[in-house]
């Protein structure tokens, strides 16, 4: 489960939680502070038809431990961009580009158009970070 927390009415926050067996649901890394979002209506674009899966792709090798980090907390698959190109266009792609531009960006892996938000990000906090009590 990904819960999103507001800043002043936009989101702000993205953290992660995983359902435990015996314990419920724990908070698990990474926690995720925004800058800002576009989405899709700002840049003309209408929904995308819904995608079969999800690869989280790192941009660069600098990005691996964060996009290692992600994939876990979705429960996605963690790939290089380069072994994407047999996959079909129902396929979306998560690119981690943390360390040149500071964005995530939802993609389709045939033609990495856009297809969903792109989160620019503020901050990438390895551990997880949450309080059962204020959720």
């Amino acid at each position: 489960m990904v819960l999103v927390g507001a800043w002043h009415g936009n989101p702000g926050r993205l953290v992660f939680l995983q359902q435990k067996a015996r314990e419920g649901w724990a908070f698990q890394p990474p926690t995720i502070l925004l800058k800002s979002v576009t989405l899709l209506r700002e840049l003309g674009r209408d929904p995308p038809s819904p995608r079969t899966a999800l690869y989280v792709v790192p941009e660069t090798s600098t990005d691996i431990v964060q996009a290692e980090s992600i994939a876990a907390a979705l429960d996605a698959t963690l790939t290089q961009s380069e072994r994407l190109s047999h996959v079909s266009d129902r396929v979306a792609v998560l690119q981690v580009s943390l360390h040149e531009r500071s964005v995530l960006e939802f993609q389709s892996a045939a033609n990495r158009e856009p297809l969903g938000p792109t989160l620019h990000v503020r901050d990438f906090l390895a551990q997880a970070s949450g309080d059962a009590k204020r959720w």
